[in-house]
C-alpha cells in the first residue's frame, strides 16, 4: 500500500501497519530492454497505480498494451485512482469493463458506470482504440 493512499478509509484504523521493502523496476526499462510492442499488464498496487503508470509512460505512447487496474470509487477527484484513468486517457487509453458473458464494454464515465451497478470498484480494462 502507498502511503496515505487510504488514510481516510474507515477499515485503515483497524490494520496494524507493517513495512515491507521490495525491489523495484520502471516498466519502460523493462520494456524496452526486452523489445516488448505489446502485453497485457495487470496492476494491483494498492494506491500505487499513478505511480506504477508513470513508468509506463513511454510505453504507454509507444506500444499496444492492455492495462487491468483496479478503481474504487470516490468523490475525491484528485485521489489515486482518478489520476492513474486520467493519465490512461491523455494516453489515448479507453476503459471497459467486463459484462456478464466476458466480453468488454465501454464505459465513458467509471463512477456513474459503479453507482449504476452498485459497486464500490471494479477491476477495468483499458486499451486502446485501435486494440483486437
Amino acid at each position: 500500500m502507498v502511503k496515505g493512499s487510504y488514510d481516510h478509509a474507515i477499515w485503515r484504523s483497524k490494520v496494524e501497519e507493517t513495512v515491507t521493502r521490495v525491489d523495484t523496476i520502471i516498466l519502460d526499462n523493462l520494456i524496452e530492454e526486452n523489445g516488448i510492442s505489446k502485453a497485457t499488464i495487470k496492476i494491483d498496487v494498492e494506491g500505487g497505480e499513478y505511480v506504477v503508470l508513470k513508468g509506463l509512460g513511454r510505453s504507454l505512447s509507444h506500444g499496444n498494451f492492455t492495462i487491468i487496474m483496479e478503481y474504487l470509487y470516490s468523490t475525491d477527484t484528485g485521489n489515486f485512482h482518478h489520476r492513474a484513468v486520467t493519465l490512461l486517457k491523455e494516453t489515448g487509453y479507453s476503459a471497459h469493463y467486463i459484462n456478464a458473458v466476458g466480453e468488454l464494454e465501454c464505459v465513458e464515465n467509471i463512477d456513474d458506470y459503479l453507482r449504476k451497478e452498485k459497486l464500490d470498484s471494479d477491476n477495468l480494462v483499458f486499451r486502446l482504440p485501435s486494440s483486437p
